[in-house]
């Protein structure tokens, strides 16, 4: 059996409802969107080993960076409850860009961190890290990583921005123009006008600041940062969420904007850092890389 949960057609901020998760699944994959807060709770059906591959999402603007795919085996439970977050696409609002969601996998289980919009326990399974947004350079930073800190955020004004670590968000450049922070597992990005939100806080985008004549972007449902726009002299490429966040970017005519990809998580490494040999999903073990929103691809194998 192959169970794949999809963005459910929501883009933006914030993620889908249930209305929106029934019409797409229709007869197939049924979840539970609880409060109507866009993470997807699946109950495992059989006791099994299960191949679950996770795509983040990529970020917004003409360069914005790809998720990053990855895959890992586990052996679930009969009844284990799995909460599923589907990062979705970074948004584009020329010359801003927001940051990509990570896609997020994780059981209800534990007592160590806690998901405060369901008042659950969760421990991590396997987490892809979003792309950062960008609107005018294709340098690689931007996509998601498949290490487990976040990339740095580059451009001009109070750039670069560190990405986080070990879960934690990424810095946004704050100032009156520039790029969010990207939210991690644990931790909210920090000093950005709309740094995206952690996992365990539900994982919502950055929110706009608003009241720009120019416009300002929000950032995309799995941690993504939005993006700031100051009369178009300093504009941001919001960072892309994951395990840990990447860091904004801040850009202008003359330095480009380059929001940082976030990071991913692969639980079954002992030290959560992905390994190809073993997590790449391409061909000959390559890397492979997503343009669009998110996915979770879950398939018994025996």
């Amino acid at each position: 059996a192959i169970y794949t949960f999809t963005n459910c057609e929501k883009e933006g901020q914030s993620g889908p409802s249930q209305a929106q998760c029934n019409a797409e699944y229709a007869e197939g994959v049924v979840v539970t969107v609880r409060n109507d807060l866009g993470i997807q709770e699946w109950t495992v059906p059989e006791t099994g080993q299960y191949t679950i591959e996770t795509w983040g999402a990529a970020g917004g603007g003409d360069y914005g960076g790809k998720g990053v795919k990855i895959s890992a085996d586990f052996v679930l439970i009969e009844n284990d409850v799995i909460l599923i977050l589907v990062g979705q696409q970074g948004i584009t609002s020329s010359p801003m860009s927001s940051g990509g969601g990570g896609t997020f996998v994780v059981k209800q289980s534990g007592n160590e961190f806690e998901l405060t919009t369901k008042s659950v326990f969760v421990e991590p399974l396997i987490i892809a890290g979003g792309g950062g947004g960008s609107s005018n350079s294709p340098i690689t930073t931007q996509n998601g990583t498949t290490l487990t800190s976040g990339q740095t955020g580059y451009g001009g004004w109070r750039s670069p921005q560190s990405g986080g670590i070990n879960g934690s968000g990424g810095g946004g450049t704050g100032g009156s123009g520039g790029g969010g922070g990207g939210g991690g597992f644990t931790e909210n990005g920090t000093g950005g006008h709309s740094d995206g939100k952690s996992f365990l806080n539900g994982g919502t985008g950055g929110v706009k600041t608003g009241g720009n004549a120019f416009g300002d972007i929000d950032g995309s449902f799995g941690g993504g940062g939005g993006s700031r726009n100051n009369n178009n002299s300093f504009y941001g490429g919001g960072a892309g969420g994951g395990y840990s966040g990447g860091g904004g970017g801040c850009g202008n005519s003359a330095t480009p904007d380059r929001g940082g990809g976030g990071g991913s998580y692969c639980g079954d490494q002992l030290d959560g850092e992905c390994a190809q040999a073993v997590n790449a999903t391409g061909d000959e073990d390559a890397w492979e890389f997503n343009e669009g929103h998110g996915k979770v691809i879950i398939t018994a194998i025996g």
